[in-house]
């Protein structure tokens, strides 16, 4: 259960806690201001979570990522459990658009606030300098630039990672169902086999 107006925020410094977070070091400030005031309240100031409740289940579809400000997160896939704590960032698949469906459970072990980048927000920061560039650039004769092609750079290549990632994984379980596959078939095999060999009985 989210608990926006409930309970209380704490002071805190949102340009820090993105410094943070590996994901968003090698962005500039601007930037990151920028992404704050298209994200809104909750990129700026963030959603609180109970102790004890499902940020997002495992399958289901998302677009957005979260930050933890405050407080850890238990990771769960199968019989895996990864807890994360603040600085970490959940949900980057998702979202940066690699893939649409949730690969793990996020349960809050503590209370937790976090911090959410949504895939729309990264879009239409991206777009709209693309197109202010482009208008600015025509006026005056300059060359064509985009004021956060680096930032733009570092999520393609995270998304490019993760999106490797997810299709290692996949191969490697089809290389475990097949194995399994294999597996259940080979007794029956030498038990056939084994029935071949044995001499006919004796009248």
């Amino acid at each position: 259960q989210v608990i926006n107006d409930q309970a209380p925020i704490e002071f805190f410094d949102s340009l820090a806690v993105y410094r943070s977070c590996p994901l968003f070091q090698r962005c500039s400030p601007g930037f990151i201001q920028k992404l704050m005031a298209v994200g809104g309240k909750s990129a700026c100031h963030g959603k609180i979570f109970e102790c004890g409740s499902t940020i997002y289940p495992e399958g289901q579809r998302g677009s957005c990522m979260y930050l933890i400000v405050r407080g850890t997160i238990a990771l769960v896939s199968g019989v895996s459990t990864q807890i994360l704590g603040p600085g970490d960032c959940i949900g980057v698949a998702q979202g940066l658009g690699v893939v649409a469906e949730r690969q793990e459970t996020a349960i809050a072990e503590t209370s937790v606030h976090v911090l959410e980048i949504t895939l729309s927000a990264l879009t239409t920061i991206f777009t709209e300098k693309e197109e202010f560039h482009s208008n600015r650039c025509a006026e005056s004769g300059e060359s064509w630039g985009n004021h956060y092609t680096h930032e733009r750079r570092l999520f393609e290549l995270e998304a490019r990672r993760l999106g490797a990632e997810k299709a290692s994984r996949t191969r490697m379980k089809a290389t475990e169902s097949v194995k399994a596959t294999k597996s259940l078939k080979r007794p029956t095999m030498q038990l056939k086999k084994h029935h071949a060999e044995d001499p006919e009985p004796e009248l």
